[in-house]
């Protein structure tokens, strides 16, 4: 058996070694495929194993909360009250367990060092539901009073190095629960990933101030920023529990509430790639955008196992005598069949030691592909062997086995008789590999050209507003001497420091606002209204609380009426009682004309204000979505961004004046402005990286396409020397011989495209339909792809065909 296996691996070495150029085509082509599958499974794995390590993890989930809007339309979040979580616990016994987290991005202090960091308020029973190993303390005496800190090894490594943190100070800057904290736990380092931040936790205070407006059960209370997760009891259904909420909704707010708002249960395991498809929730992972690379990745190693059954057909008649002689001397169809798997999976191997070394040095590269910090580390490669041993099996197999099933066919006497020659040559089976190839390649072409036009449209398109040179500053923050005192933040001083910064010449203007002005993610809050002469329940909208200098600043176009009273408003009442509506939101109360409407505003700081003016429909949004009912009014409080204009000219010297501003008025905090740029570039972060990956993913198809129709095209000069030769005898041109062979690839590539055309189209029309504002799909890119795939195509076998065209026919007729 040894034997066998040994002479089987002398004679497929010795068949690479003896074809050295089309051995080396196999394995480049099959490593750079490999090469993407492994990092390709480096990134999925990571993807997957969001929250999939919680020992409990089967029975947690997270709530979800919906609100129907009028219009028919749904909104769902994970904010919820802060009264949620207990009185799950208490009204339902299939409840085991439920906690509230209450996320924040904070800085902590030690020694007047800042160190910024993740920070998580909870239930001080969290970790009973996500368990967590404590190297120091332990989960019973980690929060113990309400000045506890729990933080990570990591944390407490970067904060103390060498030092034991037990029992030592740590300082909160934050306005709201800062302060002195005592570390009583020290958590050790998870490596799995979570959408949980584990790197600090203190226990809510139930005796702070703030809490009361977190508990309120009224949905119209504002700002939600509790995020609730339970712990079922085993064999509890979800959906069991589920059908119960109309009537605990009822229990605590009231009929009229239930009808539109719901709670629903999420799966831990969903929430981190699935959000958006299940709830329409911005999603932290994108589980379209695997599938799009899973795809990717199997069409790019199709291709490279295509080149290797095609270079190795197109190879048969040079071993049709060794497969005869073989069959005369005993040989079964059973040992060539096996001889054969056996060359194309030692190519697979030699293959994967390619695919190892190109994957380690293209990390760097795929990591800002995907912005994501991989490492290709001895537990990566751990987890990486399984499917690198599958890779290499399925190419192998995939590869060798067509050739080695046609091969080992063939009768002893044709293979004797030199009579397969015919048989194979001119088969249509290579060729239809040849136009399943090139139809991969132009339909991934496409596909990157439409996405790029698509996303191309989207950062171009008129926004209906003044975009030029905006900066954006988060302002609602606190100084660091006083950093639990509202009175302390920088935006209660936004007038000043609004002021300060016009003081330059090219500030020409400046507005606050509570959300963010222009597309970056969360321009503004869906809040529940009640307009006049409308019937129905309450109406939710977005609402945005903005300056007297907003629609100014912004380039905001008012359609009908005027802009806010100046000077109106008392810091003491919040908001003026002043509404600009956009041109949705009119349409949607379907007010003809809406100057002197009324609306009753329900949340934080309500009562009823006039519609003074109307302004133009406006992109605050993503292109993805459509055009959103919208509505400003004049807050005279706290704001939490400051948006600048800029002048062209000198803009770096401007940045500077405003960055030695901003230290004027928070000396210890990070100058992080915002640029529109940067603001719609995180709006379309995903679209972004497909355009990446479309392209990458579109060259490396091309790459092993051309490496194999490079092989094609050798081998069919070969064989077509006699026929060459005959040619020149008979007067033909080098030119005409560069025709006649460069057309035959030609047409195929041709044909791939009728294929590829419309599986194109049929695709990119469903994924350009989850846009609101989208291209039409142009003929002229399809023929461009088309085009590109035919010129590499000619480049590719230019040099074959005109070194066939240069043959000395008297060498060529003599050819055998």
């Amino acid at each position: 058996m040894f034997n066998l296996i040994g002479n089987y691996a002398k004679i497929a070495i010795r068949n690479l070694m003896r074809n050295k150029v089309y051995s080396a085509l196999n394995i480049l082509g099959l490593g750079i495929a490999m090469s993407c599958c492994l990092l390709i499974v480096l990134f999925l794995q990571r993807e997957l194993q969001y929250d999939h390590r919680y020992e409990k993890g089967d029975r947690i989930y997270k709530v979800v909360r919906e609100i129907n809007i009028q219009g028919g339309s749904r909104n769902f979040s994970w904010g919820t009250s802060g009264s949620l979580a207990p009185a799950l616990q208490r009204d339902f016994p299939e409840v085991e367990s439920a906690v509230r987290i209450w996320p924040w991005n904070v800085k902590v202090e030690r020694e007047n060092i800042l160190f910024p960091t993740r920070l998580n308020r909870v239930d001080k029973y969290v970790f009973d539901v996500f368990e967590a190993e404590f190297v120091q303390g332990s989960a019973q005496t980690a929060f113990e009073d309400p000045t506890s800190i729990v933080i990570t090894e990591r944390m407490a490594n970067v904060i103390y190095g060498e030092e034991n943190p037990m029992g030592r100070v740590l300082t909160v800057v934050n306005s709201i629960f800062g302060g002195d904290y005592i570390v009583r736990g020290v958590l050790k380092d998870r490596f799995e990933p979570t959408t949980i931040p584990f790197n600090m936790f203190i226990s809510r205070d139930p005796n702070a101030q703030w809490s009361n407006k977190l508990h309120r059960w009224d949905p119209a209370a504002g700002f939600r920023p509790v995020q609730t997760y339970i712990l079922l009891q085993e064999g509890v259904s979800p959906k069991t529990l589920e059908q119960k909420f109309p009537d605990f909704i009822t229990r605590y707010m009231g009929a009229e509430i239930q009808k539109y708002n719901a709670y629903h249960l999420q799966p831990l395991h969903r929430v981190y790639l699935h959000s958006r498809a299940d709830y329409d929730i911005q999603s932290f992972g994108d589980i379209d955008q695997l599938y799009t690379m899973c795809v990717i990745a199997a069409f790019i190693l199709i291709i490279a196992c295509v080149n290797f059954m095609n270079l190795a057909t197109a190879q048969s008649v040079r071993r049709a005598r060794e497969v005869g002689l073989r069959k005369v001397v005993g040989a079964s169809r059973g040992q060539l069949i096996q001889q054969f798997l056996g060359e194309s999976l030692i190519v697979a191997c030699l293959a994967s030691l390619l695919a190892l070394i190109v994957a380690h040095a293209a990390l760097p590269v795929f990591n800002d592909l995907i912005q994501q910090n991989l490492v290709l580390d001895l537990r990566a490669y751990m987890t990486l062997i399984p499917a690198l041993i599958g890779v290499v099996l399925v190419s192998g197999i995939l590869a060798g086995g067509y050739p080695a099933f046609v091969l080992s066919a063939w009768q002893p006497i044709d293979t004797l008789k030199s009579q397969v020659q015919s048989r194979s040559g001119g088969s249509w089976f290579w060729k239809g590999l040849v136009i399943f190839q090139f139809s991969i390649s132009i339909f991934l072409i496409v596909g990157t050209l439409v996405v790029r036009n698509q996303i191309s449209y989207m950062l171009d398109r008129d926004l209906g507003v003044d975009t030029e040179h905006l900066v954006m500053l988060p302002i609602f923050i606190s100084s660091r001497e006083a950093h639990f005192v509202h009175a302390n933040r920088l935006s209660s001083r936004y007038s000043t420091v609004k002021q300060s910064f016009l003081r330059h010449p090219n500030v020409v203007g400046a507005t606050a606002s509570q959300y963010r002005a222009f597309p970056s993610g969360g321009g503004s809050r869906s809040k529940p209204i009640r307009p006049e002469d409308l019937p129905g329940d309450d109406w939710w909208i977005l609402i945005n609380e903005v300056d007297q200098d907003f629609v100014k600043t912004m380039g905001i176009e008012l359609v009908a009426g005027k802009n806010f009273t100046p000077g109106k408003g008392n810091p003491l009442r919040g908001w003026t009682r002043e509404f600009l509506i956009n041109e949705s939101a009119a349409k949607l109360f379907g007010w003809d004309n809406p100057i002197g409407k009324q609306i009753q505003k329900l949340d934080g700081g309500g009562g009823t204000g006039t519609v003074v003016g109307v302004f133009k429909d406006y992109h605050f949004d993503s292109l993805k979505e459509k055009i959103a009912p919208l509505a400003f009014v004049k807050w005279a409080r706290l704001y939490a961004y400051l948006t600048l204009k800029i002048k062209g000219g000198q803009f770096v010297e401007t940045m500077d004046f405003l960055e030695e501003e901003w230290y004027k008025f928070v000396p210890n905090e990070a100058f992080n402005p915002i640029f529109m740029d940067d603001g719609l570039a995180s709006a379309y972060r995903n679209e972004l990286r497909l355009r990446r990956i479309a392209g990458i993913s579109s060259l490396l198809a091309i790459v092993v396409c051309c490496l194999g129709l490079f092989g094609l095209a050798a081998i069919s000069a070969q064989r077509r020397t006699k026929e060459i030769g005959v040619r020149k005898v008979l007067g033909a041109s080098g030119g005409q011989i560069v025709t006649m062979f460069s057309a035959e690839f030609v047409k195929l590539v041709a044909f791939a495209s009728l294929i590829a055309w419309p599986l194109a189209y049929y695709m990119l029309d469903d994924w350009l339909a989850d846009f609101a504002y989208r291209i039409g799909l142009d003929i002229s890119v399809f023929v461009l792809s088309s085009v590109l795939a035919i010129a590499i195509a000619l480049i590719t076998v230019s040099y074959q065909a005109w070194k066939a065209a240069q043959t000395n026919p008297i060498e060529a007729l003599k050819y055998e």
